[in-house]
């Protein structure tokens, strides 16, 4: 049957995980015997615990990152995004001062950080509640407004809900500047997620829409809302974008009715 089938498969992702978790608990904590393991190893592997969905313990994320503190002075780059993209997508907040270190080798790297890391370190930070100083969110603006033109949507949306969620308040010209340049393929490419975030992101930074831009975004929404099943992505959507002036129909409601 059915129900007999999905708790057999049940079952083996959680003997999977645990399986995992003793592979993982038998190169780090108090059972190794050799040296300890060198920090971007300790953060590749618990980026690939979180890949596989085996998230850890409290104990073993804490053990974790005391090994990481003790070899900060190592870290690269590529070291601090795969932490608090792991920690991002776990959204568990590491203790203060372990976050605080990697916030901190964020802005010492951010300048090298490909465009999609740079977005996903902002993401991160959103998703754990981070407090950055005022010259940590100056440069990343700095580096992100630089890189508009290459964004996609889908970095547009993140990016701006990610400030509006640290309470971060950007002035008119980085948030139309980072809109704009979507115009010519706005309604092609951005996605029902996409149109949600935007939904949520551009009230909440209270600089409204680019004037140009209202026929593309109002296309967008005509185009993407009728096809979100979520009920309350599409209350959202439609609350956010009809704060923003725009008409917003809901087709759905008189088929349901």
């Amino acid at each position: 049957s059915s129900s007999s089938s999905s708790s057999r498969e049940a079952q083996t992702y959680e003997n999977n995980n645990s399986r995992a978790w003793e592979r993982a608990d038998d190169v780090m904590g108090p059972r190794q015997r050799g040296p300890a393991l060198h920090a971007s190893t300790l953060i590749r592997l618990l980026r690939c615990l979180v890949q596989a969905r085996a998230f850890p313990s409290k104990p073993w994320l804490a053990e974790c990152f005391a090994q990481v503190e003790q070899q900060a002075h190592a870290l690269n780059a590529v070291d601090v995004v795969n932490a608090l993209w792991a920690l991002g997508q776990m959204r568990r907040r590491p203790p203060v001062p372990h976050l605080a270190l990697l916030m901190q080798k964020a802005y010492v790297h951010m300048a090298e950080l490909p465009l999609e890391a740079l977005v996903g370190v902002i993401w991160a930070a959103a998703q754990l509640g981070a407090r950055p100083s005022v010259p940590w969110a100056e440069r990343f603006l700095r580096l992100a407004f630089r890189s508009r033109d290459r964004m996609t949507p889908r970095m547009v949306a993140n990016t701006l809900l990610s400030l509006a969620r640290l309470h971060l308040r950007p002035n008119r010209r980085f948030v139309h500047g980072l809109l704009l340049p979507l115009r010519p393929l706005l309604v092609s490419t951005a996605g029902g997620a996409d149109t949600v975030q935007l939904a949520m992101a551009l009230p909440a930074l209270k600089h409204g829409l680019p004037a140009e831009m209202v026929p593309e975004f109002q296309c967008l929404i005509d185009a993407k809302l009728p096809r979100l099943r979520n009920p309350v992505a599409r209350g959202v959507a439609c609350k956010g974008w009809a704060s923003l002036g725009l008409r917003v129909e809901e087709p759905w409601r008189e088929s349901e009715a």
